[in-house]
């Protein structure tokens, strides 16, 4: 019984590492969305594409974090 506590410390400590550095990365996006810094894509209306592609990896991020109700 204490190895299973034990197990279940351990990843309590690793959830909250992986949310803090998801949360680091929603700060960054937001930062990054509301800065005037341009990334070059070199397609036409890209950083459409880069936003979709930055808040599709918070989606995947947070969506792993979390348990199925």
């Amino acid at each position: 019984m204490e190895l299973k506590n034990r197990t279940v410390e351990l990843d309590l400590r690793a959830r909250q590492l992986w949310l803090l550095i998801g949360w680091t990365l929603v700060f960054c996006v937001v930062y990054l969305s509301v800065a005037p810094v341009s990334i070059e894509t070199g397609v036409e209306q890209g950083d459409k594409l880069v936003h979709a592609f930055a808040y599709g990896v918070l989606m995947v991020w947070f969506a792993n974090l979390y348990e199925r109700l």
